[in-house]
C-alpha cells in the first residue's frame, strides 16, 4: 500500500515536542497544598503615586516610577 505511513518524520517530531513539554510541565509543577509563593517578594504594581510612596517609605526600597496614557497611541511603548 503505497500510504502506509501516516506519520511523517515531521508529524513524529512535532508528537514527540508535545509529549516531552507536556512530561516537563507535569513534573515541573508543584503538587497541591504546596506553598507556591517564592521567598523574595515579588513586583508590586500601585495604582496612584500617592501608595507607591508610601509602600517604598514604609518598606524602604525603591520604587520604579512608569507613566502612560491612552492618547500617546503614535509614541512606541506606550498602550
Amino acid at each position: 500500500m503505497k500510504y502506509r505511513y501516516i506519520f511523517t518524520g515531521l508529524t513524529q517530531a512535532g508528537i514527540l515536542t508535545a509529549v516531552v513539554a507536556s512530561v516537563a510541565f507535569a513534573f515541573a509543577s508543584p503538587a497541591p497544598g504546596q506553598n507556591q509563593e517564592p521567598d523574595a517578594p515579588r513586583i508590586a504594581w500601585y495604582a496612584t503615586l500617592e501608595s507607591g510612596l508610601a509602600e517604598a517609605e514604609r518598606s524602604n526600597r525603591p520604587i520604579l516610577f512608569t507613566s502612560a496614557a491612552p492618547q500617546c497611541l503614535g509614541v512606541s511603548g506606550i498602550w
